[in-house]
């Protein structure tokens, strides 16, 4: 009598097991991104030190969490008097970083963060924080992704 091994699942089974697994982990990776968003997001529009006279500015400055050119999560809440001319500008902008950074099929996560109003390079020239100081640093990020446990530890 001869002994062998007998599998006790299916392989379709056991691939809809793993696909299940890697998109509980892109979600939970969207969804780490998208609370880095919100608090860049926060940070910015409290902290920036120019003079926002018509609250464009502040209105602008937003977070989308792509994959493939697909917004995931998103806050372009805006604000202020112009606020549909902010939401716009902030999605041309998303729109732009998306374009000259070829992010359409690289099945990559990517957080974009950015200050839609188109003189907020200018603002910035002249010595005020609009962003940059609210911008996540790479070590935060990666810290929170392994504490939920998505990435491992990175020697």
């Amino acid at each position: 009598m001869s002994m062998g091994l007998i599998a006790a699942f299916s392989m379709p089974v056991f691939f809809r097991n793993i696909d299940k697994f890697v998109m509980d982990k892109e979600k939970q990776a969207t969804m780490g991104l998208a609370y880095i968003g919100e608090k860049f997001v926060n940070d910015a529009r409290d902290n920036g030190t120019y003079e926002d006279r018509t609250s464009n500015l502040r209105g602008s400055i937003a977070y989308d969490v792509v994959k493939n050119a697909k917004s995931l999560v998103s806050d372009y809440s805006g604000g202020g008097k112009g606020d549909e001319e902010s939401k716009n500008a902030s999605q041309k902008a998303v729109d732009d970083v998306i374009v000259e950074n070829s992010l359409w099929s690289d099945n990559v996560i990517w957080l974009i963060g950015v200050a839609g109003m188109e003189y907020a390079s200018a603002v910035e020239s002249k010595k005020y924080d609009v962003i940059t100081a609210s911008a996540p640093e790479e070590s935060d990020i990666k810290a929170l992704m392994r504490d939920a446990g998505i990435i491992g530890d990175i020697v």
